[in-house]
């Protein structure tokens, strides 16, 4: 597929998304909601990218590059974490009770971390970092480093075409701190929970970045039994 049309990918969704929000809203936002098609898909994508990064991560152990492959293997787990906590652990495909603790500190009543009250301040911030650095981090690398170490930057950092899967998610995080930091003045613009559609674009665009990893590293490795 041509970067281009990788990178128009994402603002072509955001376009036809905002007419559906506008004139269907409940029903759009029940198509991202938990457990419907969209929270699924974002599911499934994280857990490819985890199986993704530990391909990636073991391949590289194996060529002894122990640095890169602790990154990968330490992304893949991080991955699979995530994939875990927006399923809550299994607990509403297995029908797992809600433990205590978390019924009382779990802003949803679900067993998972990232909604509990001492792990929620973090949470915006987590976005806003990989929103920022998976749209921006391609920009902001001095040339130098781009020119002379390309072939290992690739690896890091997400390429320009992937910068609009990333850069929605950074901004609504952004929004929503803003308001919060004004008192909730702009709140009503865009709800809690509206952010959905920007999450399940950063999920592809992690899928796509190791994709397209799995795919360069493969061809470094044909050229290097080449020579």
């Amino acid at each position: 597929m041509p970067k281009t049309a990788v990178f128009m990918l994402p603002l072509i969704f955001i376009i036809c998304l905002i007419p559906m929000y506008i004139l269907h809203y409940v029903y759009t936002k029940r198509l991202f909601s938990e457990d419907r098609l969209f929270e699924n898909l974002q599911v499934l994508f994280y857990f490819l990218s985890s199986s993704a990064a530990l391909f990636i991560g073991i391949r590289f152990v194996k060529a002894r590059n122990n640095l890169f492959g602790s990154l990968y293997l330490v992304l893949a787990l991080a991955l699979f974490v995530v994939a875990m906590e927006e399923i809550s652990w299994g607990q509403r495909i297995f029908d797992i009770p809600t433990p205590t603790f978390f019924e009382e500190h779990n802003f949803q009543g679900e067993l998972s971390i990232h909604n509990l009250g001492e792990t929620w301040d973090y949470l915006h911030l987590a976005y806003m970092v990989v929103g920022f650095l998976g749209a921006f981090a391609w920009l902001i690398l001095p040339a130098g480093i781009k020119v002379n170490y390309s072939s290992w930057v690739n690896f890091l950092v997400p390429s320009w075409y992937l910068s609009t899967y990333f850069i929605p998610t950074f901004l609504i995080y952004l929004y929503f701190d803003i308001s919060a930091y004004l008192g909730g003045l702009f709140l009503p613009l865009i709800k809690y929970g509206d952010q959905e559609p920007a999450e399940f674009l950063m999920s592809l665009g992690v899928l796509l970045f190791l994709i397209i990893n799995m795919h360069r590293q493969t061809l470094r490795q044909s050229l290097h039994r080449l020579w």
